[in-house]
């Protein structure tokens, strides 16, 4: 006998039956909402929507090197609708162009301002008159405060806005620029002040920053460099009490400055009296004292009104005043800004 090892019509019968049965689940899988051709088309708007929030971002980072702080909302939607990201914005979301996926505003983050909470003096020499960088001056002899706080400063004769820092220049006679109001109404109980500045080479005093009390000129001097005939060489980094006892927060030697673009900030919270020095945010010192800063004092930039050699030759980029103590997390992310803005 033979054996028949030919395909009987009835298996192969029951072979294609069992083919199309497997052809149709195969293709409900890939048709089901949750099949394969629907989780690609989500999976490529995802993408889509990521990238789109990126270049957001990326656009936003663009704002924050120029400006230095965070646009508004309207602002936002009008970045993106010049850029073709929506056709219709709502309050909080947009939708993107053919309503593949919708976008939370604050879905959209990695952009970082400078803390304005507590801030009541803001000095930028990048946007000085306060109407953007496109508008930086070279002749304005005023320096607008942005925190609102309505404290501008008048420039010194020898102070002059130059490729968007504020160049002060050494000579004989009381030079400084002051603010126009006090900087603090009433004695602070904390305080913060930052500031981004360069030393154009060694003086024998060059003082940056200073809050001083018309009346009796006493107050508080922040950053000044100290080189009298056969004394030492360092710039003292701290404050100077009203009865005139120095609070160094740290002498840095002149020499690793000189030349150099950087940032200070010191902190001050009266619960603890401690005073927090921090050198291109990072923490350098920190003393238990009470350094006085009277109600009333204007700030002073590039020198003093009582003395004529006690004055800058150097540049100021930035100066920022908090009525409050600001964390390290805070000073980090300022620093971050002022990398951006000034080179640091």
């Amino acid at each position: 006998m033979k054996n028949n090892k030919g395909v009987t019509l009835i298996a192969l019968a029951i072979t294609i039956i069992v083919m199309l049965i497997l052809a149709s689940i195969t293709i409900g899988s890939i048709r089901d909402k949750k099949g394969i051709v629907k989780q690609a088309e989500t999976s490529s708007a995802e993408a889509e929507k990521e990238s789109i929030i990126e270049k957001i971002e990326a656009d936003l980072y663009n704002e924050k090197i120029k400006k230095g702080k965070k646009p508004t909302k309207s602002e936002l939607k009008q970045m993106i609708e010049a850029k073709g990201y929506s056709d219709t914005l709502a309050e909080d979301s947009f939708t993107s162009k053919g309503g593949k996926y919708t976008i939370n505003y604050d879905e959209i983050s990695g952009w970082e301002g400078y803390v304005e909470d507590g801030l009541i003096l803001h000095l930028d020499a990048i946007n000085n008159t306060g109407e953007g960088d496109s508008n930086h001056s070279n002749t304005s002899n005023i320096w607008k405060d942005l925190s609102g706080s309505n404290n501008d400063v008048t420039l010194a004769n020898e102070h002059t806005f130059s490729n968007k820092e504020l160049v002060c220049r050494k000579k004989e006679g009381q030079i400084y620029s002051s603010s126009k109001n006090a900087v603090f109404n009433v004695e602070p109980e904390d305080y913060t002040i930052e500031i981004v500045a360069k030393y154009s080479k060694k003086e024998e005093w060059g003082w940056i920053f200073s809050l001083r009390e018309d009346s009796n000129q006493k107050g508080l001097q922040f950053i000044s460099y100290d080189n009298e005939e056969g004394g030492e060489n360092y710039q003292r980094f701290g404050y100077y009490e009203p009865n005139g006892a120095g609070t160094n927060v740290k002498n840095i030697d002149y020499e690793d400055i000189v030349g150099a673009k950087f940032n200070r900030a010191i902190t001050y919270k009266k619960d603890s009296k401690q005073l927090i020095g921090y050198e291109n945010s990072k923490e350098i010192e920190r003393l238990q004292t009470n350094p006085a800063i009277l109600a009333g004092a204007k700030a002073r930039l590039g020198g003093t009104n009582w003395h004529t050699r006690i004055s800058l030759n150097g540049s100021i980029y930035s100066v920022r005043v908090y009525n409050r103590e600001l964390t390290q997390e805070e000073i980090e992310n300022n620093y971050r800004v002022d990398q951006a803005r000034f080179g640091i």
